[in-house]
């Protein structure tokens, strides 16, 4: 099915972000690049053999929930849970980044804030 016109308009709405943390874009990009860059264990999972396995997640999304926080695990021989929340907002925005090993009573305890 082609939508043409009003069609495609209107979907672009539907689709559109709604934001409720306001964070400016270079920011927050600089934000991303220091998280992507100090991951625990990144190197060694990206220079590993499966080094395809693990994309870090963007940090725009985080702008669209009421509790700007998610979880993600790397592949599974890392053994690795990571919790991501952003607090503040606008130029002060910072990235809060903790490392939790599933394998370890507490985790591994591993605490990164980014911000500029």
């Amino acid at each position: 099915m082609w939508l043409c016109g009003e069609g495609i308009a209107s979907l672009l709405e539907v689709l559109e972000p709604v934001y409720k943390h306001r964070v400016p874009l270079g920011v927050l990009l600089k934000i991303q690049t220091h998280f992507h860059g100090s991951y625990p264990g990144a190197e060694r999972i990206r220079f590993g053999a499966r080094a395809c396995l693990l994309r870090l997640p963007e940090l725009e999304p985080l702008l669209e929930l009421d509790r700007p926080q998610m979880w993600f695990r790397g592949p599974r021989y890392v053994w690795r849970v990571s919790a991501t929340a952003l607090e503040s907002a606008g130029v002060e925005a910072k990235l809060v980044s903790e490392s939790l090993c599933a394998v370890v009573v507490g985790g591994s305890g591993q605490r990164h804030e980014i911000n500029l």
